[in-house]
């Protein structure tokens, strides 16, 4: 948010033997609730100062999802963006199936 004298993005990660949580906080200008339903959508872009394809957050969930993972977001426009993901953590595990 350009108009913050301050940004900052927080990330915070969680392991233990049967998870990884990662979690990444911003106080961003966050995101309207009423496009949070799209934001993972192939080819969404939340404003029009948005650069790119509208393709990144689509890849980060279809990966998430293939390694048996869940993705999240709560965001308050004007305010902030918090969005988790966990998955299970494969280094306990010795295949990937």
């Amino acid at each position: 948010d350009p108009q913050k004298e301050e940004s900052f993005l927080k990330i915070s990660i969680l392991i233990d033997a049967k998870r990884v949580c990662l979690q990444f906080q911003d106080n961003g200008i966050g995101i309207a609730q009423e496009l949070l339903p799209k934001i993972f959508d192939m080819f969404f872009r939340g404003t029009e100062l948005s650069e790119g394809a509208g393709l990144g957050l689509y890849i980060v969930k279809e990966t998430v999802e293939k390694l048996r993972g869940t993705i999240s977001l709560v965001s308050q426009y004007g305010s902030g963006t918090v969005m988790k993901i966990e998955m299970p953590n494969f280094a306990s595990h010795t295949t990937l199936q």
